[in-house]
């Protein structure tokens, strides 16, 4: 999936979309270098949640996306690109494991 894929979403409008749909959409947490990003799938409709000033949010800490993602009304959240992402936590894990 590429960038220009997405439809952005401010997040009233992505939780309207959650909660207004007898099937709960896909939400997919996408791996980026500085966090995660939170991509909703409906119909054949990807949608990205920004910020009021029109930038996709990322959230550093999976924690944190995912109980925002369920506060918001998701049943089900899948989590990919780990390998895109740079936490200072698993650098640190990995050094020990070597």
């Amino acid at each position: 999936m590429k960038n220009n894929d997405y439809e952005p979403l401010e997040q009233r409008l992505f939780q309207m979309l959650i909660e207004g749909t007898r099937e709960r959409p896909n939400v997919t947490l996408m791996g980026v270098e500085d966090g995660f990003e939170v991509v909703l799938r409906h119909d054949d409709n990807l949608y990205k949640l920004y910020t009021q000033r029109k930038k996709a949010r990322v959230f550093r800490s999976v924690k944190t996306a995912v109980v925002y993602v369920i506060k918001m009304g998701a049943e089900r959240v899948t989590i990919e690109g780990l390998n895109s992402w740079r936490s200072e936590a698993a650098n640190s894990l990995s050094g020990r494991l070597q």
